[in-house]
């Protein structure tokens, strides 16, 4: 059956609009739609939801997301050489596969040397059960954490397991899907993250209930698998957790990303009676096994029940390892930008070298959510998260010095949330998010940027010129594979 689908195409690769923005203090939040500086909507229709982008060696992105339209979802993959005009998407899941986009479930992405492209997400083979609506505002995070206990999360598909896939021919067409986790039908496995490795192995590691206990103690864990001949087959999965006697927090997504050596970081939000801090998972042998957790923060934030929102990783070209996370402890300083309540979730943000046996003390950047970080060659640090119903991008100072610069992406005019960030060998950044419509529906927002840092200003271009009003190429695509 044929499924009609609209993806937006921008004209060609070119600096569209440019502005310094002086002072850049951390109490300034420039507002790009203002200054004449717009996203571009990328698809209509039915609802697309959480995007996920990893660059493409030959120059451009790979954007992957959900589309859902008369019942069904699927992860579909599309492709740009600039960041503006993208090609049809393609389909990547497969019929009979339910998906679980709950809280930040969502497809993951990345690329080999050989032109590999990995796309990873979580389905079952069976839906969801039908039960009454209540609130699930919390498990969606539209809403963000309230700092209240929530009502529970909507029901999931039914032997939920994680899953790979892999193109060979620029996201053109990909490989069947396999089945990464080892264990039998039954327990959950949720929030994959995917890597490739200094020696060219596929790395994924997610949240997994294998050892969940009847009394639902020992909920959840951090499990790994990594492949050696490019996603054909995966080695027997560990607990990368195994060095701590805990659980862990059950529905926030882990992070993960190798080093320039031997190196796999594995980052999550722990769960030691509650305590929520971010912790990091170590392998020095390409994840045989891993050291036991440490934490990346002493904030001890205590609470009852999983804030569904979990970190962001990126290693830059010294080994320096970045990090972005939320907490809602109440007693973190105030923010490098704009003001905070005790309640409110806050973004944090800290490094560690490759030869500090500890992270730096974290950075309170701002109050949001869902954090994504990057690092551009050249150093530069740049988050993208949600603060109410707008998307906010922070470029980081080096070194901090006390202060970041921070621009509001989307026009507010819907709301938005889970962001997706990648940085572009030229220095520039794209970023994408949905974004909920006056129509009712979800779509996939993206924006490219060339930030020029300067002394106290930043110089900002629109790259890959758009009009954001439109969408002007619509392409048919089929459930067929």
């Amino acid at each position: 059956m044929a499924r009609a689908a609209t993806i937006g195409a921008l004209a060609g690769f070119a600096a569209l609009l440019t502005f310094a923005f002086s002072g850049a203090s951390a109490d300034v939040l420039t507002d790009l739609p203002s200054r004449g500086i717009h996203a571009k909507q990328q698809t209509s229709g039915s609802d697309n939801v959480k995007p996920f982008m990893v660059a493409r060696p030959a120059g451009g992105v790979y954007l992957a997301w959900a589309h859902t339209a008369g019942g069904q979802t699927q992860i579909v993959c599309s492709r740009s050489a600039d960041g503006g005009t993208y090609s049809a998407p393609v389909v990547i899941s497969t019929a009979g596969m339910f998906l679980d986009l709950g809280a930040e479930n969502a497809p993951n992405l990345a690329t080999d040397s050989h032109g590999g492209l990995y796309v990873v997400w979580t389905a079952g083979s069976a839906p969801a059960p039908i039960v009454p609506a209540t609130n699930h505002a919390h498990e969606h995070g539209d809403a963000g954490a309230t700092g209240k206990k929530s009502a529970g999360h909507p029901p999931r598909p039914g032997n939920l397991n994680i899953w790979l896939s892999r193109s060979d021919d620029d996201g053109k067409t990909f490989s069947a899907p396999i089945r990464v986790n080892d264990d039998a039908d039954g327990a959950e496995h949720r929030f994959p993250t995917v890597a490739v490795d200094h020696e060219g192995a596929i790395c994924v590691a997610w949240l997994d209930k294998r050892k969940k206990q009847t009394d639902g103690s020992d909920m959840a864990r951090v499990y790994f698998a990594r492949s050696i001949d490019r996603g054909s087959t995966f080695s027997k999965n560990i607990d990368a957790t195994s060095g701590q006697p805990y659980p862990i927090c059950h529905c926030c997504r882990v992070a993960i990303d190798p080093d320039t050596t031997h190196g796999i970081t594995i980052a999550f939000r722990n769960d030691i009676n509650d305590l929520r801090d971010i912790f990091l998972l170590h392998s020095k042998n390409g994840g045989q096994d891993f050291e036991a957790p440490v934490a990346i923060e002493q904030t001890h934030w205590i609470y009852p029940s999983c804030p569904m929102d979990g970190p962001s990783i990126a290693t830059d070209a010294a080994g320096v390892l970045h990090a972005a996370w939320m907490t809602m402890a109440p007693g973190v300083a105030n923010p490098l930008f704009g003001t905070s309540e005790k309640a409110d979730c806050k973004i944090l943000y800290t490094t560690r070298s490759s030869t500090a046996p500890t992270p730096d003390a974290p950075t309170f950047l701002a109050a949001g959510h869902h954090p994504r970080v990057t690092v551009t060659p050249a150093g530069q640090t740049y988050i993208a998260y949600h603060q109410g119903q707008s998307l906010v991008l922070c470029a980081v100072t080096p070194g901090l010095h006390g202060k970041i610069s921070a621009f509001q992406l989307s026009d507010g005019k819907g709301t938005s949330g889970y962001p997706a960030i990648v940085s572009m060998p030229d220095g520039s950044i794209l970023c994408a998010w949905q974004e909920k419509l006056s129509t009712d529906s979800t779509q996939i927002f993206t924006i490219r940027l060339n930030l020029s840092q300067g002394v106290g200003s930043t110089q900002v271009t629109q790259l890959a010129s758009s009009n954001p009003h439109t969408n002007s190429t619509t392409q048919n695509r089929s459930t067929a594979r």
